[in-house]
């Protein structure tokens, strides 16, 4: 393996499938779904003790789009975050991801 293999892999379903058993030590888990789970880390945090709806509102997205991110039950596309970051005032995008 030349260390690329998980980011040339297929993605199947959403990224909460990846989130049982090993994930978050598996470094065998696709590359997009490591970043889709630390985005919604932060964005968790991010969120704090607003509610869903504030958050939605302030972000200019569907409370239910925030909530689909924070299960782990969509692929969050780049407008969506840009507009969280935007909203919330905080950078939600992850780290590099490395092997």
């Amino acid at each position: 393996m030349d260390g690329q293999e998980s980011t040339k892999s297929i993605i199947g379903g959403v990224p909460r499938d990846y989130f049982e058993g090993p994930f978050l030590d598996d470094q065998t888990v696709p590359v997009p779904a490591r970043y889709a789970r630390e985005l919604a880390h932060k964005l968790r945090d991010a969120v704090g003790l607003h509610s869903l709806s504030y958050v939605a509102q302030k972000a200019g997205v569907p409370v239910q789009t925030v909530a689909a991110i924070l299960e782990g039950s969509c692929w969050p596309d780049l407008v969506t975050v840009a507009k969280l970051e935007y909203g919330l005032g905080k950078r939600l995008w992850p780290d590099l991801v490395k092997d």
